[in-house]
């Protein structure tokens, strides 16, 4: 009598060797998950940050501007002022950044304008938030 197909102790096997491998592989699918979320969430705190930045130096190359003497804001030539209320970034009556500011600096050396952002935001997926610096300089035209 020939066999034909395959027994179910084969088929077990088989079935079982999938599941190792799809286990596997579900696993690494959700490392690399938090990885590309992890990654997201960077870009989206230097983005905003960079946006901020760009209009900041844009108020201020397109007149003089003073820095305040705890150098946690700025007074542009229009009367705008930037500063720093709580934990929030406000330039006029408008909130510059959505999240939280840990801490700001304006420094100016010369014509140069550098810019620090500290800001508490998680940088790990899920994660605590942690303190983040960004740190951008221009130069102002005299």
């Amino acid at each position: 009598m020939k066999r034909r197909g395959f027994t179910f102790v084969e088929l077990s096997i088989v079935l079982f060797l999938y599941g190792i491998l799809a286990s596997v592989l579900v696993v690494s699918f959700v490392s690399l998950l938090r990885i590309y979320h992890s990654a997201q969430i960077q870009a989206d705190l230097k983005l905003e940050t960079q946006r901020a930045a760009a209009r900041i130096f844009h108020m201020a190359a397109s007149g003089r501007c003073r820095i305040e003497a705890d150098q946690s804001g700025l007074t542009f030539a229009n009367g705008v002022q930037l500063r720093r209320r709580g934990s929030e970034l406000w330039l006029g009556k408008a909130r510059l950044l959505a999240r939280p500011v840990r801490d700001f600096l304006a420094l100016r050396q010369g014509q140069q304008l550098t810019l620090v952002f500290e800001l508490n935001a998680p940088v790990r997926y899920q994660g605590p938030p942690r303190p983040c610096r960004f740190e951008y300089r221009q130069e102002l035209q005299p």
